[in-house]
């Protein structure tokens, strides 16, 4: 019957937003609650740098798998660093926007998030903006200096310099 039905889909949705033991409920302002009910996979681990299967790239393998990736359910894919490094895992970071890197070029990463987002599996690349490295070492030895960057070559001043507290100076010896 019409109302046992509606009765039975009631019960369910009631049972659906009852968070499970552990589980945080979903609040209905709540900013981050369209992600409690998501499912992350790892795309990477630690020698995913080296290249995928037969010679290709780490961004092509993934490609490849994709109808598997999204077979286990998973929502999202969380992507290895994808910016130009010091160390070949990414997470020195020299040149944030090379994308050029040993999990592959630029346009493989692309092509990459593209399948994956039409697959219904949303990309997550790791980016730890604080492991920043420079490219090139000061007078001391230190790696100091940002040579992908070009700074002011002088103060500035919000009020054209009557103000010396409204002022920036940049510091060229570290960078950005």
């Amino acid at each position: 019957s019409a109302p046992a039905a509606a009765a039975a889909v009631a019960a369910a949705a009631s049972a659906a937003a009852t968070p499970l033991p552990g589980q945080q409920a979903k609040e209905p302002n709540d900013p981050f609650g369209a992600n409690y009910d998501t499912i992350m996979i790892q795309g990477f681990h630690w020698t995913s740098c080296e290249g995928g299967a037969d010679g290709c790239s780490w961004y092509a393998e993934l490609r490849a798998c994709i109808p598997q990736i999204k077979a286990t359910g998973a929502d999202v894919i969380w992507l290895p660093p994808p910016s130009q490094s010091v160390s070949p895992e990414g997470y020195l970071p020299q040149r944030l926007y090379d994308l050029n890197t040993r999990y592959g070029t630029a346009q493989e990463l692309r092509d990459l998030c593209k399948d994956l987002t039409a697959a219904g599996v949303k990309p997550m690349a790791d980016i730890v903006i604080n492991h920043r490295c420079a490219d090139t070492q000061d007078a001391q030895g230190r790696w100091r200096i940002f040579s992908n960057v070009t700074f002011p070559d002088q103060m500035k001043c919000k009020d054209g310099g009557e103000n010396q507290d409204d002022c920036v100076n940049f510091d060229k010896s570290w960078g950005p």
